[in-house]
Formats: structure tokens, sequence, C-alpha cells
């Protein structure tokens, strides 16, 4: 008898979504929409991106997580929106979510994993 971990079909399409976007491969829909675009688009809904998100921390590699928050800020306007909404240059965010520009978060996420715990991401409520 095998025993399969019940994932919840929000989780298990975010971290399909990771894969796939980590292979950097397109899947092509009758409407002939590439996968990123058809990623870009479905992380518009915070339940998407926080699941997408919480898939990419799972393997506790920051780097894989850097390039899906890089996907959920493109999903939700790109930089330039983000750069407004924080106060904070463009600049300063294109480094933050690079693959060598957040030492902070790397080290926190490395402490964690060593104290048995890690990073999830859930939505705001709204109002």
């Amino acid at each position: 008898m095998t025993i399969r971990k019940q994932v919840a079909p929000n989780k298990l399409k975010a971290k399909n979504a990771v894969t796939m976007t980590l292979k950097k491969s397109k899947v092509k829909s009758d409407k002939s929409t590439s996968y990123q675009d058809y990623l870009i688009s479905s992380l518009k809904d915070p339940e998407e991106a926080s699941g997408y998100l919480n898939a990419a921390l799972e393997g506790g590699d920051i780097n894989v997580f850097l390039l899906a928050l890089q996907n959920v800020i493109q999903a939700q306007g790109g930089i330039s929106v983000l750069a407004e909404k924080t106060k904070k240059s463009r600049t300063s965010l294109y480094k933050t979510v690079s693959k060598n520009g957040n030492p902070y978060l790397k080290s926190a996420n490395e402490l964690l994993s060593a104290m048995g715990m890690h990073f999830s991401v859930v939505p705001n409520e709204r109002h």
C-alpha cells in the first residue's frame, strides 16, 4: 500500500509553476499563450501568488524564492509600481530581488532552517 501526502490544489499548482518556471519551459494552450504569460496572469490573484511563493520557499533555496518573487512582482504591476507603493527606488528593489542582492533574507532563512522553521507567505486580508 502506498501512502501519498495530500497537497492542496493551489499549493500543487504553485509548486508545479515554480518547477516549470525554473526549467524555462513553455506550455502552449489552444490560444497559443506562453506559459510565462499564463503564469503572470494567474499570479495577479493574491491567493495564487502566496501559494506560488510558499512552494518556492519549501525547498529552502532562496534563489528559487527570489525568482518566484520576481514573477509575482511582474504580475502585480512590475518594479515601478512596487517602487511607488514602497517609496523605494527601482534600483534598490532590483538589487533586493537579485540573486546576490539580499543577504539578510538568506541569513534569516538559514537561521530559521537551523531551528526547524521556515518562512511562509500569506495574502493580507482584504477589507
